[in-house]
């Protein structure tokens, strides 16, 4: 793993908003990939455990946390419009606009819900996305998640720092850590490059129970802890 260090955070924090304006849209996540995740630990965990508490760190527009909250819910009917619709760009669109929106929730931890985003860039206006640094958040999202994704771990400005972060965010019992990871060049806009699954599992320590080489360079690890 090599780091590009920026000179400030204030620095650092401007050219990642730019970058997800960049790429406000683009999600690299598919109904499929949450699909296949949620079967993953519904398999680990051997018994029908649907009340997952979902984090999505670096989630841009929160298709993310959408995508998400309907394939670790158990409503039947919204998975199977997924399935249906997942395959047409056309449809895939009336998803965003129709079928997405559901039970987005202002963030509250009062009640139990399923999802909730991270997002560095103030045009992610949404009830459930905090607008923050990764790196830097609140007290009182300490120990309320059980579920935490990102592929966005690149994006890091201190790798060692962003992982305790996130642990911070886990529940005492077991949480799963789903993290998604190129093997690239570490840049100014992706400053965590070369990244191993040997890196992901000294920074998250626990029971690795899934791990995938996909496309050329992309790869995904589930860790519990």
């Amino acid at each position: 793993m090599e780091i590009k260090k920026h000179k400030d955070i204030n620095n650092y924090e401007k050219i990642q908003i730019e970058r997800s304006r960049q790429k406000f849209d683009f999600c690299k996540v598919s109904y499929n990939d949450v699909s296949r995740w949620q079967k993953i630990i519904k398999e680990d965990l051997k018994k029908n455990h649907l009340n997952f508490r979902i984090c999505c760190l670096g989630t841009r527009s929160g298709k993310e946390v959408d995508l998400f909250r309907i394939g670790f819910s158990n409503n039947l009917f919204l998975k199977l419009i997924m399935r249906m619709f997942s395959i047409s760009k056309i449809l895939e669109k009336f998803l965003q606009l129709i079928v997405y929106p559901i039970n987005r929730k202002k963030i509250s931890f009062d009640k139990m819900d399923y999802a909730y985003g991270v997002e560095i860039n103030p045009d992610a206006k949404r009830k459930d996305i905090l607008i923050a640094n990764f790196d830097l958040l609140p007290k009182d999202w300490d120990n309320k998640f059980n579920v935490i994704f990102s592929n966005s771990f690149d994006q890091s400005m201190n790798p060692i720092k962003t992982s305790e972060q996130w642990k911070k965010l886990a529940e005492s019992k077991s949480t799963y850590f789903i993290i998604c990871f190129s093997y690239t060049e570490p840049t100014l806009t992706d400053p965590v490059g070369y990244i191993t699954f040997e890196d992901i599992k000294s920074l998250f320590p626990g029971k690795v129970i899934y791990c995938s080489k996909n496309i050329s360079t992309y790869h995904e690890i589930i860790i519990k802890n």
